[in-house]
């Protein structure tokens, strides 16, 4: 996995878009954003976009190839 784009610092209610590709197919694309209040699943497949509230998050992607070989998580 390599990361195509690097979020940068936002500022309240300003979208977060960070961008990643992979050398071969993927079955599995998993995203857990955290966020102030809950941690929850999130659609994502080779990117992850979102317009945020203010406060701290975070984003943890979990991959696995065709093979059944994972990889992640990747903050």
């Amino acid at each position: 996995m390599s990361f195509t784009s690097n979020p940068t610092q936002g500022f309240d209610n300003q979208t977060f878009s960070l961008t990643w590709t992979t050398s071969e197919p993927l079955s599995v694309e998993r995203c857990n954003l955290t966020t102030p209040t809950s941690t929850l699943e999130v659609t994502c497949s080779g990117s992850f976009s979102q317009k945020l509230q203010d406060g701290n998050y975070s984003i943890a992607i979990d991959i696995e190839d065709r093979a059944g070989n994972k990889a992640g998580p990747y903050v």
